[in-house]
């Protein structure tokens, strides 16, 4: 190799490296494509604070909503890549937006470095205690024998439970009558009153519902039951949702060309809180979420290739198009 080459790489080596090392040089700003209150901000307001405690310096959580969280996005693409900037967000900007929204201005596999996958939201199917069903199978049954009868409470075409529904629909051959609202608290509150039957909303607020008896659940999205309903037969254990490999999970990304050390600091030190069952159960499973095991950037990057192909299959098979 050119001798001149051989110094050049290793000065850019050194050069990474003493600034991983330097590194943070002031307060890190963790971007949140999501609104304040909701699921995702609620996780990532004790993670800041927590990094904030054992980096020495301020996590700023800047929220970044607009255009489905697509403003998020682009921030952090646009970010220099210094790990002063990073990104806490989940499967609908990384894994589905590519696949369903035409001149996306951001590519993640391009403009992102994914550094850990946190956890998971899962939810719940349910349905009302009136129903008659106290399984998946006897639901499927009743829907079979009254197709596009039973009413399940959706809302918007690339939420969660409309793909559900369209899933169970064509690769099912199970015919629920979707009932569209413009939100999942208004889908939520109907299956309370009985004006739909089935619902699919997320776990943490559930489990008081059904605690309560103004639900009963029959099955879970996700690929590992709750921990706090461990009960609770995963969608695909119950022979439904074999295929249907969606979660709506949520991670932590650098903007592409980040330093690899900065991005193995992060990665160590969220792991240690994952490792931490003090932390999860307080700050994750106690708002829904489930968490990961620790996982490394290369895990989460494979992870992401599958789930994004996931979401190719779905559209495909659903004919989904965006609102």
């Amino acid at each position: 190799m050119n001798r001149k080459l051989v110094i050049a790489m290793g000065f850019l080596g050194a050069s990474s490296l003493a600034q991983a090392q330097d590194w943070p040089r002031r307060h890190i700003t963790l971007i949140v494509p999501n609104a304040v209150g909701g699921a995702y901000d609620a996780a990532a307001r004790p993670l800041a604070q927590t990094l904030s405690q054992v980096l020495g310096q301020a996590f700023v959580i800047e929220n970044r909503p607009a255009g489905g969280g697509i403003a998020g996005l682009m921030a952090t693409a646009q970010a220099t890549p210094d790990g002063h900037t990073l990104l806490f967000t989940g499967q609908g900007q990384v894994s589905l937006y590519p696949v369903l929204r035409a001149n996306l201005p951001y590519e993640p596999n391009r403009d992102l470095a994914p550094i850990i996958r946190i956890g998971s939201l899962e939810s719940f199917l349910m349905v009302n205690p009136s129903m008659p069903v106290k399984t998946m199978k006897d639901l499927v049954d009743l829907v079979r024998a009254k197709p596009d009868t039973i009413t399940f409470g959706t809302w918007g075409s690339t939420s969660t439970s409309n793909m559900h529904v369209e899933y169970l629909r064509k690769a099912r051959n199970i015919h629920f009558f979707s009932v569209p609202y413009k939100s999942a608290a208004q889908a939520l509150n109907a299956g309370v009153s009985g004006e739909v039957q089935v619902t699919l909303f997320s776990q943490g607020p559930s489990i008081a519902l059904i605690k309560s008896g103004k639900f009963r659940a029959l099955a879970t999205t996700g690929n590992k039951r709750s921990n706090v309903m461990p009960d609770i037969p995963l969608l695909k254990e119950t022979g439904v949702g074999a295929d249907l490999e969606t979660s709506t999970w949520v991670g932590m990304f650098a903007p592409a060309k980040t330093p690899r050390a900065v991005i193995t600091r992060v990665n160590a030190e969220v792991g240690k809180l994952l490792a931490d069952r003090a932390y999860t159960d307080k700050f994750l499973l106690a708002i829904g979420f489930q968490p990961e095991d620790p996982n490394t950037p290369e895990q989460f990057a494979e992870f992401l290739k599958q789930d994004r192909q996931t979401y190719v299959n779905l559209i495909k098979l659903t004919g989904i198009k965006d609102e």
